[in-house]
Order: structure tokens, then sequence, then C-alpha cells
């Protein structure tokens, strides 16, 4: 059947979200547990081994965790580092969160203390101003398609992983629904980017964008369509409107429905003894890795390890 033939191709190079190896998520586990039994400084340590394993680099909200087990250890430098870290490398911008947190009071009198919490102020008044001027009817219209598409492709991964009962719905009403969600997708997509070109983040947001951009990434029923939009993006990316990580997901995906070898590893596919994934074929393997870091992605030896972890069966 068409569908399922489209949701095998999909299932197998598709990837939503950052890439983050199983090793960093259990060390961030085992450092959470440490923190709620008060052993703060251990868990402090803890959350940095797990940035270690991702060459220093760290989510969002595990580097907030980390700063709140600095300071409750009695580190104040340690915790300011970490807010720092997200502060003025991804623009933190939760500004009544962190004066708010009883765990930051210890903080208050460190002379690092006052410029960080401007720059956090001045963060979430940029992105109240951007949010202002978005389209948001737009933006609501390509959330709610996401939304739809995430769904079905979630209850395909549990299935997978025998999260669900197998007798509670059945692999083809699942597959065949991923089907006809990109298949009703497809014309608004099109009307949106013969409209706008590719939404870009002063348009809809960047969730907005990158909601649109991982809509396209499941037409590949249209690979002309997809390099149109391609091009697009790279003109967005190039002035900082769209994502370049987005960008190299959706180059390989385009390369890989034309026949082409692709550039980022982005794309996977069972080894030849089916017991893990490995990148779908690149150009110059031996440089991988570089062009990977150029965009912002981890190693594709890290992506692999994710990747089998999220996708093998519990």
């Amino acid at each position: 059947m068409r569908y399922l033939i489209i949701l095998l191709s999909l299932l197998s190079i598709s990837f939503y979200g950052q890439s983050v190896s199983p090793t960093y998520h259990s060390l961030v586990k085992k450092a959470d547990s440490l923190c709620k039994t008060n052993n703060y400084k251990e868990s402090a340590f803890t959350y940095s081994q797990a940035f270690q394993t991702m060459g220093w680099k760290g989510l969002q909200e595990d580097r907030y965790k980390a700063a709140c087990a600095w300071a409750l250890a009695g580190y104040p430098d340690s915790a300011i580092f970490n807010l720092e870290r997200i502060t003025f490398r991804i623009a933190y911008s939760d500004y009544q969160r962190v004066i708010n947190e009883e765990s930051f009071k210890s903080l208050y009198n460190n002379n690092r203390w006052k410029p960080l919490i401007i720059k956090i102020k001045s963060n979430q008044d940029s992105i109240l101003a951007a949010e202002e001027k978005i389209d948001k009817k737009l933006a609501s219209h390509i959330d709610s398609m996401a939304k739809e598409d995430q769904k079905w492709r979630n209850l395909l991964t549990k299935y997978t992983r025998n999260e669900i009962p197998k007798d509670s719905i059945s692999w083809d009403e699942i597959s065949k629904n991923v089907w006809l969600s990109d298949i009703a997708h497809y014309p608004e997509l099109r009307k949106i980017f013969l409209k706008h070109g590719f939404p870009n983040y002063d348009l809809v947001g960047k969730n907005g964008s990158h909601d649109f951009w991982y809509l396209v990434q499941h037409q590949d029923q249209d690979p002309t369509f997809q390099d149109s939009v391609l091009k697009a993006m790279k003109i967005e990316a190039e002035k900082g409107k769209a994502s370049w990580k987005d960008y190299a997901y959706l180059i390989d995906r385009v390369k890989c429905n034309m026949r082409e070898l692709q550039i980022y590893g982005t794309q996977v596919q069972w080894n030849s003894d089916k017991n893990c994934r490995e990148p779908r074929p690149v150009i110059e393997p031996e440089k991988l890795n570089e062009r990977r870091k150029s965009v912002g992605l981890d190693t594709e030896e890290e992506y692999i390890k994710y990747m089998d972890a999220i996708y093998s069966k519990k």
C-alpha cells in the first residue's frame, strides 16, 4: 500500500528535536535524583559530567537545574557560570523564574549577578517585542498542523517500542493516519510558501518557523517542493532568521529523496546486520563530524546512539 511504503521511509530517516546521548540523559536523571535528596554538591558534579559527555554542551533546563545545585552547594561562581551559559549563548529569558528562585538568594551579593539579571530581562523584552509583531493567526495554523503530525508519528514510535497495547490500534491504522495527515497538510504548506516564502522568525516566531520546517520534512512525495523551501530557508538562515540545524536536516532529506549523497548524515538507515542505525551515504565521510559541528550538530556517533535508544524496542 502506498501510504505504508511512504511511512516506512519516513520512520527510517525522520528525526525531530535535538540529538542528546543516552549517557547524557542517564547522568542528568541521576543528578536530578541527587538534588531531590539534598545531595547538592554531588548533584552539581553529576550535571557537569553530563555536560562533559556532550562536549560541555547542555540543554537549557539542565543548565538551569545545575545552577540551582551549585548555588545550594555553596558554589556561587559555578552557579552563575551555568546561568551565563544559557543567558548569553541561547538568550534565556524567564526573568520572573530567576528572580523568584529561592536557590539563587545566595547569589545576590555576587558582582556577576546584576549584569546577569539585566541581560535576562533584556532577553525577555526582546522576545515579547518580537512576539507582538508575528502573524499569530498563521503561527497558530502551523502549530495545529504540527501537533496533528506529531500525534500520529509519536503514536507510531510508541507502537514500535511496545509502549501501547498492540490490540488497541493497528500499525496499518496508525500509518494510514500519518499518510493522510501528510496529504492533508501538503496544499496548506504550499499555500503558505507561495504567499510568504519560508516563514522566518519575524513572521511566525522560532517555534512557528521550526514547525513549518518539520512539516515540510515529511512531504517526501514532492522533493521539488522540499527543494524550493530549502533554497528559501537558506536565505533566511543566512540572515539569522531560520535555523541552520533545521536546514541541515532538510538538505539531507532533499538529497536522499533525489538519490544524491547527503551532507550532514542526518538521514539514517539500518546497517546490514539490522542491529543499529548508520547514516545513509554521505559525501566525504571523513569530514562528516566537521560539517555537523559547523551547523551545531553533535557527532554522528552520538547521533546514532541517540537514534538507536529512541527507536529501539523495549
